[in-house]
């Protein structure tokens, strides 16, 4: 499927990649045209664009629901059919639990509540009446003076605070 735009065939072949999980640069390969003719349909024809658009919904929501499943536990059935040494056949069904995975959870609850669950917590601290904080400044000698009333004070109790 190389060479000129064909607007019948085209934006199905690229919708198909596309909610396989394809990437704009897989696609143009999978087409063999040029990154930046993908760029070029993608900007002249409408259909090229809702094709990629939908069709990389379509992968994300697949992938998203995986991850959610993932993050919850599930379970399944597994059919197996074993050949006995006799040459007969037997069909078992087990029912088996997939449990929740914590990595999933994090990564979800990150992404999906970014203010509750990130790395790092922004907390704003402001002075008295929300004005600026204020800082004292203090000489050498000044606090070589509260340095020693602590350490006098520690002294008075044993070393223990």
């Amino acid at each position: 499927m190389t060479g000129k735009y064909d607007p019948t065939r085209h934006p199905d072949a690229i919708g198909a990649l596309a909610r396989r999980g394809l990437t704009d640069e897989q696609i143009a390969k999978s087409l063999k045209i040029a990154r930046s003719t993908l760029a070029e349909w993608r900007k002249n024809h409408p259909e090229v664009s809702d094709a990629l658009k939908e069709g990389k919904l379509i992968a994300d929501g697949q992938v998203e629901k995986a991850l959610y499943r993932r993050a919850c536990g599930y379970s399944y059935t597994e059919k197996k059919v074993i050949k006995l040494p006799d040459g007969s056949v037997r069909s078992e069904i087990t029912e088996k639990e997939i449990a929740p995975d914590t990595t999933a959870q994090i990564f979800w609850l990150k992404n999906r509540m970014p203010k509750e669950w990130r790395d790092v917590q922004q907390r704003e601290v402001t002075g008295k009446e929300g004005g600026p904080i204020e800082v004292a400044q203090m000489s050498d000698a000044e606090i070589l003076i509260k340095a020693k009333k602590i350490l006098a004070r520690q002294g008075e109790k044993g070393g223990k605070e």
